[in-house]
């Protein structure tokens, strides 16, 4: 193979390094597993440290990209590590949990240490996690609304447990940071099916009805909305 072609290839590949700063609990891994895996888990397991992920995938039309992902843990706020794991990173995702009020507030002391490490900005966004409980919201969007233009930051929400969102956060934030032009089919193309859960037959209760007789909710295993 020639020089030539070797350098052809080498300009069709595109890195990224995304570096995603929260508190505990609000669904960083979570995030990344949706996003990486297309899997979410129940089961919540603290990241000490920082834990790394890598997704490679052909971005619509043009480039096969690379994407690396450090999920930080909430505890390394004050820790030694955290300017090296800001390095080079060409997006920060300040993440936090639309139904805890606590963890939006904390993005900004989040986003303080973020500008005392590093020299300059690079592409940041926040994004508020668990849409899909939007009626325990305890974070007012408008108050999201205000922060993000005030500190010109990218906003998103999503929910990790359903997957809604999820990739067209992504999807639009590497996208901005290549400049590369989406259109609607390609912002489409990323939409996930959502899956709410619903109670199985085996766990039905009885609904007491004016009549007094016990009555049982009707259900499905799973409900799929594309």
């Amino acid at each position: 193979m020639s020089d030539s072609e070797d350098d052809g290839n080498a300009e069709m590949e595109k890195q990224v390094k995304i570096v995603i700063l929260g508190e505990t609990n609000v669904g960083k891994t979570s995030l990344i597993k949706r996003y990486c895996f297309d899997e979410f888990s129940r089961y919540y397991n603290q990241t000490v440290g920082a834990d790394f992920f890598l997704r490679r995938f052909p971005f619509p039309g043009r480039y096969e990209v690379s994407v690396r992902i450090s999920d930080v843990g909430g505890f390394e706020f004050k820790g030694s590590m955290l300017g090296n794991y800001l390095f080079n990173a060409d997006i920060i995702i300040l993440m936090y949990d639309i139904t805890n009020l606590a963890s939006f507030e904390y993005v900004s002391v989040w986003l303080k240490e973020v500008d005392k490490l590093l020299e300059k900005r690079p592409m940041m966004a926040i994004v508020g996690n668990k849409c899909d409980v939007e009626h325990h919201r305890s974070v007012k969007p408008l108050d999201v609304r205000c922060f993000a233009s005030n500190q010109k930051l990218h906003s998103f929400v999503v929910s990790s447990k359903t997957g809604e969102g999820v990739n067209n956060c992504f999807l639009e934030l590497i996208a901005s940071h290549l400049r590369i032009p989406l259109t609607r089919n390609d912002k489409e193309r990323q939409q996930s099916i959502v899956k709410a859960e619903i109670m199985p037959p085996s766990a039905r209760v009885p609904v007491r009805l004016g009549n007094n007789e016990d009555r049982y909710n009707t259900s499905s295993s799973v409900c799929s909305i594309q």
